[in-house]
């Protein structure tokens, strides 16, 4: 965080640009390679035993389950 810190002050020096480090959200996620396969798998098991956003949370192609379930809804309404 320091270094962000460092470079976004050094960056709104010039005035051009003005940058909040604070609002620099880091996220660590482990470096493993995942079947999609797999993950479609665990999303099945945890059929009616969690929530449909929890279960949308394990899918790596789906990077907002919120925003994805507003969709199913929509499609559900159209049909």
């Amino acid at each position: 965080m320091k270094r962000y810190k460092l470079l976004l002050n050094n960056i709104n020096l010039t005035g051009v640009y003005s940058h909040d480090y604070s609002k620099i959200d880091i996220t660590f996620t482990p470096n493993l390679p995942k079947s999609l396969l797999e993950s479609i798998e665990a999303f099945n098991a945890l059929n009616g035993g969690v929530s449909e956003q929890t279960r949308l949370k394990i899918l790596p192609i789906i990077d907002n389950p919120n925003e994805e379930i507003k969709k199913m809804e929509d499609e559900q309404r159209k049909t």
